[in-house]
């Protein structure tokens, strides 16, 4: 998964290792439930909402993260650009 592969970046900068904790466990989170959901796609449809909704909950820690991200970046004089919330964003 990506943002596994990214958080490798954090590796060393001390400042950065509860941050990358949070990330890692994430992420890891995220692929633990997008693979159940995936694997009872085809042949369990209430495994799959159960997934489904298994990953929504991940996701609601994310905000949690994402600030904690951008305090460490703007402690390092990086500003994150401005990320938009699913229901700001354009829909297709």
């Amino acid at each position: 998964m990506l943002g596994l592969t990214v958080v490798t970046r954090l590796d060393g900068w001390t400042a950065a290792e509860p941050v990358g904790e949070d990330l890692i466990q994430l992420y890891s989170r995220v692929r633990v439930a997008a693979r159940e959901g995936l694997s009872a796609s085809l042949l369990n449809t209430p495994a799959y909402r159960s997934a489904a909704a298994e990953v929504l909950a991940v996701l609601d820690g994310i905000a949690s993260v994402d600030a904690a991200s951008r305090e460490l970046a703007s402690g390092a004089g990086v500003e994150l650009p401005h990320v938009l919330e699913p229901e700001a964003a354009d829909k297709p």
